[in-house]
């Protein structure tokens, strides 16, 4: 009888289940249907401007409508009528994301264009159709932005009709994606499952989502035109980035990169780091010494040597050439994504032991973005290169340090304690800055002195093993700065040929309020155009001096990161964990003030800042909310708020993709941003 009763539950909450999935899709298709066909609908009757009409400026009238070699705007006036729409043709050679802004004059402001609305749309379109709402408009000014050069407008028409059924398929699918989830989710009360790292079903998923992780980092490598350099190098090696040119020295037994015309040139110079001395002898930014050191009259590359070790060699050894920009990215993109995982897992199994399953599901997801992993991944140039490559090496030697501690007594810790000796060698290698997060993990190795869990004959041991790498990469790193710059601590820094003389820069306690600004509380930009989230520029106009400053994203932008001031709560009975969580915020900030005083504000630097402060904030979060569902607390808000700021982070970290500094995916394959964005607009 109990049985059956339970058989027929079950069958019944399939069904309702299903229902509801159904009644979703229904819907979503519904509401699609109708808000994509009167979204842009005309107001009042179609009137079709004739090319006279239209009163140009940056545009040559050609035919009926005008071309566009920049920025332009063409003005024309109308019958006074409401306006649903401004429609127009367009032909163009090149696949480009383009903006135009639409102002009007209306019968509330007739003496001036007042803007109605910023549009984007793809050069292929063939017909762009703008939506409006404007009220009793005289006269229509479109003024199409430098993204527009190259195209043909034609036939432009007010309240033009729609032309047949419109359906964002696209869109429908990923709403009834996301629908389903949240269905199946509430239904089969997936947010009580906890966490459990020995489960092999949470390893197969978890294995599952990070292979999934994995496909945007190698998506951004496979899809550029070409994936390798020939070597030896067939164009001159000022026309390569700074890693190939390093990798052509080393080849040719040398450390300074072949460009001594120009090094004898600016070397003549009375101070050759002094940019307005630089241009009076006609050398401007972005020359080929720009981003050098210039060192007793030898150009060097003061990035730090590791991929070139680590990915440049292996590459050239396994295919007989080098891999280009992308290509590296892509390749560090994929150990990154990889390691962030292992260390986020990592950290759960330690601080978080009886996290919701559901939540460590969407913390893996997050991180990749909001870390800006795929940011960097997307901007294919040695300057982020650097970055990413610390950020990779960096969890590297979290994680091996973290797993090393925790494994049993025998080889297998000896081994990982070496890996994490040659990771951190590795990330000062990459990015001398980050050696700073050695600090984290500090309170667990000196546990591991002082208690000798295995003896101290193995405590010994380990110290070997953690030490040795440590020491002989260390040591070859010390030789290759001595050999260079006269100085085993020198990375050359110093003697940069770029906007400003940095050997002038140092601490001042004056940026500490420009840091904790910049790197934590600067709010993001936000608008209605995609991706919605924009990196933002800020002048505080306060800096005591010259800062090199330009579009950013702080932590205010990841929600998430509010998680480590979780570390500061009570109740924390084991002392390591305790400080380790809580040095966090404190390196964080102490990082963000070392990359003000001898950076400056750029969105490739707030990368240093956020992947230690989402990795412990997202964690923190989970061990939260664990902490309830294990007590039978109320989940309710704690579950909701936490998901939330994992969503948003996730989303602010996906708009950095499509917006930021080198803007590769717009720029490089805008058809690939033209179909995110219409699933988003």
């Amino acid at each position: 009888m109990m049985r059956r009763f339970g058989a027929n539950t079950d069958k019944r909450r399939l069904a309702v289940t299903l229902g509801l999935l159904l009644l979703a899709a229904v819907l979503l298709f519904a509401a699609e249907a109708v808000l994509d066909n009167l979204h842009g609908r005309p107001s009042g009757e179609p009137e079709r401007i004739p090319a006279d009409a239209l009163i140009l400026s940056g545009a040559k009238a050609e035919g009926d409508g005008f071309s566009l070699s920049g920025a332009g705007s063409a003005a024309f006036d109308v019958t006074p009528a409401d306006i649903g729409n401004v429609t127009f043709s367009i032909s163009a050679t090149e696949d480009r994301i383009c903006r135009v802004r639409v102002s009007l004059k209306t019968g509330a402001h007739r003496e001036e264009f007042v803007q109605y609305n910023l549009y984007e749309f793809f050069s292929q379109d063939g017909t762009v159709t703008v939506p409006l709402d404007g009220t009793d408009v005289r006269s229509v000014r479109l003024t199409f932005e430098e993204s527009c050069r190259g195209l043909t407008v034609s036939g432009v028409t007010v309240n033009a009709e729609r032309a047949g059924f419109s359906f964002n398929l696209g869109r429908w699918l990923l709403l009834v994606a996301v629908a389903a989830l949240l269905i199946l989710v509430l239904r089969l009360r997936l947010w009580k499952i906890p966490y459990r790292a020995d489960s092999p079903n949470c390893r197969a998923l978890l294995f599952f989502i990070t292979v999934l992780l994995l496909i945007p980092s190698i998506y951004c490598a496979a899809a550029q035109e070409k994936m390798t350099e020939p070597y030896p190098l067939e164009k001159p090696v000022e026309s390569y980035g700074c890693y190939v040119q390093l990798f052509d020295a080393f080849q040719k037994g040398q450390l300074h990169i072949d460009m001594d015309a120009q090094a004898e040139l600016i070397g003549s110079l009375e101070n050759p780091y002094d940019r307005s001395q630089r241009e009076a002898l006609g050398i401007g930014a972005y020359q080929p010494s720009w981003d050098r050191a210039l060192y007793e009259g030898k150009f060097y590359v003061y990035f730090g040597v590791a991929p070139v070790l680590l990915v440049y060699y292996p590459f050239y050894f396994l295919t007989g050439a080098l891999p280009t920009d992308a290509t590296l990215m892509g390749i560090l993109s994929v150990a990154g994504v990889a390691f962030m995982t292992l260390l986020f897992l990592e950290l759960v199994r330690r601080f978080a032991p009886n996290a919701p399953f559901l939540l460590v599901l969407l913390g893996v997801v997050t991180l990749p973005a909001a870390s800006l992993l795929y940011m960097l991944t997307t901007c294919a140039s040695f300057y982020y290169a650097a970055v990413l490559s610390g950020l990779v090496c960096c969890c590297a030697f979290l994680y091996f340090t973290l797993r090393a501690e925790a494994q049993k007594d025998g080889w297998r810790r000896k081994t990982l304690f070496a890996l994490a000796g040659f990771f951190l060698a590795a990330t000062v290698a990459s990015r001398p800055n980050l050696a700073l997060y050695f600090l984290i993990v500090l309170p667990l190795l000196i546990g591991v002195l002082v208690k000798r869990p295995n003896g101290l004959r193995s405590t010994l041991c380990d110290v070997a093993a953690f030490a040795s790498p440590l020491v002989v990469c260390g040591g070859l790193l010390m030789a290759y700065n001595y050999a260079r710059f006269g100085s085993v601590f020198d990375f050359g820094s110093a003697y940069q040929i770029t906007v400003a003389d940095t050997s002038q820069y140092g601490f001042s306690f004056g940026n500490l309020f420009p840091a904790l600004w910049h790197y934590f509380l600067q709010p993001p930009e936000i608008d209605c155009l995609f991706p919605y989230i924009h990196p933002a520029y800020d002048d505080l106009r306060s800096y005591g001096g010259y800062i090199y400053n330009a579009v950013h994203i702080s932590a205010a932008a990841f929600p998430a990161a509010v998680g480590v001031l979780l570390a500061f709560r009570s109740g924390w009975t084991d002392r390591v964990e305790k400080y380790t969580v809580r040095i966090v915020p404190a390196l964080c900030l102490l990082m963000a003030f070392f990359e003000i005083c001898f950076a400056g504000v750029h969105i490739r630097y707030a990368a240093d800042v956020l992947f230690p402060l989402l990795l412990f904030g997202i964690v923190l979060l989970c061990r939260f909310v664990g902490e309830r569902l294990q007590n039978g607390g109320s989940l309710a808000l704690s579950y909701t708020l936490t998901a939330g700021a994992l969503v948003v982070s996730l989303l602010a970290g996906l708009a950095m993709i499509f917006d930021n500094e080198a803007d590769y995916i717009v720029n490089s394959l805008p058809g690939v941003a033209e179909k995110v964005r219409n699933l988003f607009s």
